[in-house]
Order: C-alpha cells, then sequence, then structure tokens
C-alpha cells in the first residue's frame, strides 16, 4: 500500500536532470524530494480516518495503587481502559474503508517509553490491515518529566521517556521514512499518500525539558518552522497539490474568549499563524489536544483554514472520524463514529454510559479547583461547576446548539446578571459555546468556498 520507492526515485532522478541547470532562488533541506504532481490527469481523491490523544498507559506500569488513583482524581481521561479504547478503535479502523490513518499527537499517558513502544506494535497492526498511518508527537509524548510507573505499596517511581529523535526512531514507519520534505528545526514533515496529495504533519511542540511545565502543555511554531512550512505551501499550489494538515495543537480558537481562559490548547499567537498559513494556501488542519469534537474556521481576506478538532478517544464521547476527499467536486465529507464497546470491566454499564459517568464526576472538583484559582470561593465555585460541566461535556461532544439545556441557560443569565464581572465574564464564555455557530460531528465542506454544511443529523446525548 506505500509508495513505490523505485518509481519515486526515478522520477526524483528525472526531476533533478531536468532542473540541474538551473539556480534556485531559495535552499532546500537535505531531506527535499519535491512534489509529485499527477500522473493521469484524473482528479485526486482520499478518504482518512482520525482518532487523537490516545493518551496510552502501558498497565504493566500499575493501575491499582493510591498514587495511581490520587493521578486520576485529578485527571479526566480513562487510563486504566486506554489499551482496551485503543484495540477497540483500531478495530473500528480496520474495518473502515479508510486509505490513510493520522494520529495527531498525545499517543502516551506521559510519555513512557515503553508505552509508546507498544503504541507503534499497534499502529504497525493497523498498517499491516492495509492502512497507512501517519503521526505526530503531542505534548504528553516527548521529554516528559512526569513519565512514572505506579506501583502497588508506593510512591511514582520514574520511567524511561523518550528524546525527539527517539520518538521519531520508535515511529519511523508512520511517515518519517516516507517523508518528501523534512522540517530540519522540527518533527514536521510531509508525505504523499496519493498522486496530488499531501498530508503536511506539523510538530508545535515545546518539549524541550527547560520550559516550564504550562509552556510544555502550550504549542509554537518556530518561525524558522513557519517560513519551512509556508515555502512548501506555496511548492503545493504551485503544483496543483491538495494539501491536509495535521498538528497536535489547535490553529484556530473553538469558540470566544478560548484564547484567553485554555491559550494552552492553542498555537501561541494563533490568529497571526492562522491567517498566514491560510494566505499560503492551507485549507484544512486535522487537530486535538483538548479532547473535544469541534470545527471551527479563520477567514481573512478571501483565505480560510478550518480547524478540524477530534476529541480523545480516552475522553467521553470517545470518538473517531472518518473523511473523504473528492477531487472532482473539490469537497471533504466528514462524520464521526463513538467507539460502543470495549473488553474491559465496566461493571456492567454499556461502554458509552460508563465514559460519561466517568467524565460527569471526575469533572466537577477539577472544575472547582481551576475557579478557586481564578479567586472564586468554594461555595461559589461549587454552584458555578453546575453550569460548567455540563457546558463542557457538551462542547466535547459538539454541535452544542442541538444539545441546549434550558435549564443550563436560564441558569448561566442569572449568574450573569449577579453583578459579578468575573461570573459575567464566564457566563459569556459558556453562552459563546452554548451557541456555536459551526456544525461538529458530520458535515460538507466546499473547499471553492470554505463552506461548512452539516451533512447529517448527529445523534444526540442526555447529559442528566
Amino acid at each position: 500500500m506505500k509508495q513505490n520507492r523505485f518509481l519515486q526515485n526515478l522520477l526524483l532522478l528525472f526531476l533533478i536532470l531536468s532542473v540541474a541547470f538551473l539556480s534556485f532562488s531559495c535552499s532546500k533541506d537535505s531531506k527535499d524530494k519535491g512534489p509529485v504532481g499527477p500522473v493521469d490527469g484524473s482528479y485526486p481523491s482520499i478518504t482518512i480516518g482520525i482518532f487523537s490523544d490516545l493518551h496510552y498507559y502501558d498497565p504493566a506500569l500499575g493501575t491499582s495503587s493510591d498514587a495511581f488513583a490520587d493521578y486520576l482524581a485529578q485527571d479526566r481521561k480513562m487510563l486504566a481502559e486506554s489499551q482496551a479504547i485503543l484495540e477497540a478503535a483500531l478495530n473500528m479502523m480496520m474495518a473502515e474503508q479508510v486509505e490513510v490513518v493520522l494520529v495527531p499527537g498525545d499517543l502516551t499517558k506521559d510519555g513512557e517509553k515503553q508505552s509508546h513502544e507498544q503504541v507503534a506494535a499497534y499502529l504497525a497492526q493497523l498498517e499491516a490491515s492495509g492502512k497507512i498511518v501517519y503521526v505526530i508527537p503531542g505534548n504528553h509524548d516527548i521529554q516528559n518529566p512526569h513519565a512514572f510507573s505506579y506501583p502497588d505499596g508506593s510512591d511514582p517511581v520514574a520511567v524511561a521517556s523518550v528524546t525527539p529523535q527517539e520518538f521519531k526512531t520508535i515511529y519511523n514507519q508512520f511517515g518519517f521514512e516516507e517523508a518528501i520534505a523534512s522540517d530540519p528545526n522540527s518533527l514536521s514533515y510531509i508525505v504523499q499518500p496519493k498522486d496530488s496529495i499531501w498530508v503536511l504533519a506539523i510538530d508545535g511542540c515545546n518539549y524541550n525539558s527547560k520550559f516550564p511545565e504550562l509552556s510544555r502543555i502550550a504549542g509554537d511554531l518556530k518561525p524558522e518552522t513557519m517560513t519551512w512550512i509556508k515555502s512548501k505551501l506555496q511548492e503545493a499550489q504551485s503544483s496543483g497539490i491538495t494539501v491536509f494538515g495535521m498538528m497536535h495543537h489547535g490553529l484556530v480558537e473553538h469558540f470566544p474568549s478560548m484564547d484567553a481562559i485554555f491559550p494552552d490548547y492553542l498555537i501561541y499567537d494563533w490568529r497571526d499563524k492562522a491567517t498566514e498559513l491560510a494566505a499560503a494556501g492551507l485549507n484544512i488542519i486535522f487537530t486535538g489536544h483538548h479532547h473535544a469534537n469541534d470545527i471551527a474556521q479563520l477567514t481573512d481576506a478571501g483565505n480560510y483554514v478550518i480547524d478540524v478538532q477530534t476529541g480523545a478517544t480516552v475522553t467521553w464521547p470517545c470518538p473517531i472520524r472518518i473523511a473523504a476527499f473528492d477531487g472532482e467536486n473539490n469537497t471533504l465529507e466528514i462524520i464521526t463514529k463513538h467507539i460502543e464497546s470495549i473488553s474491559s470491566n465496566t461493571g456492567g454499564v454499556a461502554f458509552q454510559d460508563y465514559a460519561k459517568n466517568f467524565l460527569a464526576t471526575g469533572l466537577p472538583p477539577i472544575v472547582i479547583a481551576e475557579l478557586q484559582t481564578l479567586g472564586m470561593d468554594q461555595a461559589t465555585a461549587t454552584q458555578f461547576a453546575q453550569l460548567v460541566v455540563p457546558t463542557l461535556m457538551a462542547y466535547y461532544y459538539g454541535d452544542e446548539p442541538l444539545h441546549q439545556d434550558p435549564a443550563v441557560l436560564a441558569g448561566i443569565n442569572q449568574v450573569m446578571s449577579s453583578g459579578d464581572p468575573l461570573a459575567f465574564q464566564f457566563g459569556m464564555l459558556l453562552l459563546g459555546i452554548w451557541n456555536d455557530p459551526t456544525p461538529d460531528n458530520s458535515v460538507t465542506i466546499d473547499f471553492a468556498t470554505g463552506k461548512i454544511s452539516e451533512k447529517t443529523s448527529s445523534p444526540l446525548f442526555v447529559f442528566k
């Protein structure tokens, strides 16, 4: 299924010989092989599967200790079930008629080397089934100081993490070895799974251990990497190549004031970078990181870029996405499916109910603690959390306007009328999420215009 190396190298040799007498006006990195255009004049098409934020944690590292339970108390991820969830997601992808599978980062809980090695083995099974898999790191994956095991009767024990080069080595067959271009300043690369189609995998992670904790969560693109990306996008435009981007961090704000409340889930200076990349010809990018199924768009001066954010497999509603690009009609259709069952003990509860309950019970203490750090007293924070939790759960699921709860909206409006400026600010934030204008789960995107329309009605959830 992977590209024929001999034909690719033969064509590369022809291109080199045909332009050897020219003087290039810009430099290329040593790994660039250049674009390969359509060979038969047909319209490009491709089917893509996306699942993100696997947060795989090798259960052999310990899941029954008090220390592990303490960790879970401050998290929203089903880490103990991550192996069974990954196996279920892989089975779903194997059953789908997709050619390429994208995994936009956070492959492991906290970058444990043995977890990475097991994820790579699982992804090899997916490729053995006939799919082509491409990965990019997330903020949890490289040089993570929180790579621990949790043995019974013990405090957490540090285990080996991975360096950027080790990450590249472990996942070499999932994009890096097939790259037709590689950024020398990051783990970003370009692959060409089919004629006239590129996947631009962007590494925007601050994984250097010198960065403080919040900087590690946040994302950024080095000026040199931005220059490299824009030059490649210009090459793609001049060669008639359709580009699908992939990055862990969000490129576009997904609700009003997201960059003020959750800046670490966006690339630093996102608006300027998204504007530049849209002008350079990037129209679509698949992201993860915020564990929410959401689609957002930035438009500027007739250009647009659409950020298709996919929720985490280990956080309800545990989605995967299937995307089909039709080059003749220049459209991309996306549908969302959810993991419905896993081979793990859920106490006799259906997995979707189990996952939803896990999130609904785990979020309130996290939200209350965060609100208190912003200056709310515990009583006010506890009351406000009753509005924040269902709002965040609607955001994680997507298509928020379809799930509006009149009681929650009334509570938000009541809080906003209290005269407290902080409460008013948060109320506006929550209303912005509930009134998300863009469909998120089943959509058709017109690449010619950037118009996003709902493809089919999505199944609804009831939070109560």
